[in-house]
């Protein structure tokens, strides 16, 4: 999915009470929205259909005659493979009409991470080896917006990809054999994903097809192969695309400045357009 970002928009209408009403909505892959309305509550749960964290935002367009019990839009964090219920709204006045539209959006990442901005990760690559920075922060292709502070390393196809810090692994995808130069490539990207100790997440894409070293929930500590490079998803050529992030709200992602431990420095901002090689 694009920036494994998905925007959906729903509506509804109530007219008249009756005792059991529910509808659901699933974005296949990620997660099942449903409404169930409970008396003159209207509630909506969550559930997960992903291994990963996703930064989950609803809000409405039209709300008559109704009211939340948390503030909106309502933003949180739905972790992987759990179901929640963060959200019900209820009629002001229940013998009057009530009406609510809404839409909800999300995005990989958790809300509640704090990046530890003093750690100085370890190069994604095997010691004594070097690899350019084809794109790095702000890069004009690609790395704004919720790619910001990310990091394209150029290496061929098969380069084994390890891991920067240690963590645990909470998604993998490797079955995709397409990548190109256009932007509907992207849901075909491999990747490996890790959660850090402090709540942020690293995404390791472009794998090749069957590339994945690691499986979910899987722990993993700094230089431990994660998989192996690749070409896919919106790619122009075989490279690893590194990046570190939270959830914001369902349409932002932050991405977090990484120092680096190379082989002319203890820690160091990688730079595009230069070489680095691995201590």
């Amino acid at each position: 999915m694009r920036n494994w970002k998905l925007f959906m928009l729903l509506g509804l209408v109530l007219w008249s009470l009756v005792p059991v009403w529910a509808e659901t909505f699933t974005a296949p892959g990620h997660l099942i929205l449903s409404t169930t309305r409970e008396g003159d509550n209207v509630r909506f749960t969550l559930k997960s259909l992903a291994t990963f964290d996703l930064t989950v935002t609803i809000e409405f367009t039209r709300l008559e005659n109704m009211k939340a019990n948390c503030r909106l839009p309502c933003t949180f964090t739905l972790p992987g493979g759990e179901t929640i219920c963060p959200l019900v709204i209820s009629p002001g006045n229940p013998r009057k009409s009530y009406y609510y539209n809404f839409k909800y959006h999300f995005i990989s990442g958790t809300m509640n991470a704090s990046h530890d901005d003093n750690y100085v990760y370890t190069l994604p690559y095997q010691s004594g080896t070097k690899h350019l920075v084809g794109q790095g922060y702000d890069g004009k292709f690609s790395h704004f917006g919720n790619e910001r502070f990310a990091l394209d390393f150029h290496m061929p196809v098969g380069t084994p990809v390890l891991a920067a810090r240690d963590g645990v692994v909470i998604g993998v995808k490797q079955d995709s054999n397409q990548g190109g130069s256009d932007v509907s490539f992207a849901d075909f990207a491999n990747f490996v994903m890790i959660r850090h100790l402090d709540g942020t997440t690293a995404d390791y894409k472009h794998l090749r097809q069957n590339g994945a070293a690691v499986r979910v929930r899987q722990k993993v500590k700094v230089g431990d192969l994660l998989g192996y490079s690749g070409n896919t998803g919106h790619s122009t050529c075989p490279h690893l695309h590194f990046m570190v992030y939270k959830g914001v709200d369902g349409n932002t992602r932050q991405t977090f400045p990484t120092k680096f431990r190379t082989s002319r420095s203890s820690a160091e901002i990688l730079l595009q357009g230069q070489t680095y090689t691995a201590p």
